[in-house]
């Protein structure tokens, strides 16, 4: 890469770990900060995880239109201060009307400035060779604060409470949003097609179906990381406070291995499809662990698992959609990502909080669905596989 595509590499590391830390620290204590309100039933609790998330992922769509029209410094930072408002109303109202709209805002935020920074990734170097090991770096950066962030909002949620948590999230962002809008005077998105047509042919070209099914599904099992995994956790030890353990071995799993495995696969095998298959075989090993055998050593192997799978399958799909369309159509094709993110992960979301209601009962629809999931993520790694050999067949030709 050449200095100028590093330097602008690094600026949007830095935006990343802004954005991620903005989110994501105290996203796997949001359940219990939820629950602990006695007047919010669990069918609550699992549908502000999932407005969370479907925010943070088609919150992308809504802004998409503008990304090439508005500077993007300017863009990231106004998102930043509307982030900071959602969480200034969730540190001082505890109405349940009140926490959906401040969650839509902090979705907003974190789906629009996570995709921009994405975008202007893909645009930072023309070299396909170093598109896994670029998106691997943003999650290095995603990673830093889903590990350092809720193991400090954990410990001002021990030392002080909740409502300045989210107080101290507030006053984050409002300083970030500042920072951000000097330091990032320089870098711009290309003039893109369309936005709305675009979006529209990708969603009905057959040859990208099977590729938002697998966005799907490698979303959904990853989100249990976050809703599943804590929970369980917390029910066993019957104590709030180790809840940040899973992020800490997650993000550490991330920061220190992700860019050597990528780097490692990538040498083997170009093919983003391999990538995926394994990350897809990862992920039914880590769900399997964490709901057959409810103990704190299954929870840790179900961690280790769903973190390898995510090491992998993240960057794959995002180099993969990257290379897939034309440069004029990244913003769309981004936007789309996000859209079948937000599904998977939305709907993990709710199946992982709502195992609230199922720990110490046995409902049969509950039990079937396990199987019906593993269908669905067997059927994934059969696509990815016959992808990846179809690709192989190819390239001996």
């Amino acid at each position: 890469m050449s200095e100028v595509n590093n330097k602008n590499i690094r600026k949007l590391f830095i935006q990343e770990i802004i954005t991620s830390f903005g989110y994501l620290a105290p996203l796997s204590m949001l359940a219990i900060f939820l629950s602990e309100n006695k007047e919010i039933h669990t069918d609550k609790i699992g549908f502000a995880m999932f407005i969370s998330s479907i925010t943070a992922r088609w919150g992308r769509l809504l802004f998409s239109p503008i990304f090439d029209k508005i500077k993007a410094n300017l863009l990231l930072s106004l998102m930043q201060i509307i982030g900071a408002i959602g969480y200034y109303l969730l540190s001082f109202y505890q109405n349940y009307s009140v926490i959906i709209l401040s969650l839509i805002l902090i979705g907003l935020f974190y789906g629009s400035n996570s995709i921009i920074t994405r975008v202007l990734t893909s645009f930072s170097d023309k070299n396909n060779n170093n598109s896994t090991k670029k998106f691997s770096i943003l999650h290095i950066g995603t990673n830093i604060s889903a590990t350092i962030g809720p193991i400090i909002i954990n410990l001002i949620y021990i030392y002080f409470n909740k409502n300045f948590a989210f107080l101290f999230m507030g006053i984050f962002l409002t300083f970030s949003g500042l920072f951000t809008f000097f330091s990032m005077k320089n870098i711009e998105i290309p003039v893109q097609k369309n936005l709305l047509k675009t979006i529209f042919q990708f969603l009905f070209r057959k040859d990208l179906w099977h590729i938002y099914f697998l966005i799907l599904i490698s979303w959904f099992f990853c989100a249990q990381l976050y809703s599943l995994a804590p929970i369980l956790l917390s029910h066993i030890l019957k104590n709030n406070s180790y809840i940040w353990i899973i992020s800490a071995i997650n993000g550490a799993m991330v920061i220190f291995i992700s860019l050597k495995i990528n780097t490692l696969m990538n040498n083997y095998s170009k093919n983003y499809y391999f990538q995926i298959s394994i990350s897809l075989i990862l992920a039914i090993f880590g769900f399997s662990s964490l709901i057959i055998y409810h103990s704190v050593f299954n929870i840790v192997l179900g961690v280790l698992f769903l973190t390898f799978s995510e090491i992998l399958f993240i960057p794959a799909f995002q180099a993969l959609l990257a290379e897939y369309v034309p440069e004029d159509s990244r913003v769309a094709i981004f936007a789309i990502y996000a859209l079948f993110m937000g599904i998977g992960e939305g709907t993990g979301y709710f199946f992982g909080t709502k195992s609230l209601d199922f720990l110490n009962t046995d409902y049969s629809w509950y039990n079937n669905s396990l199987y019906f999931l593993t269908i669905f993520i067997i059927i994934g790694i059969i696509i990815s596989i016959r992808k990846t050999s179809i690709i192989k067949n190819n390239e001996e030709l």
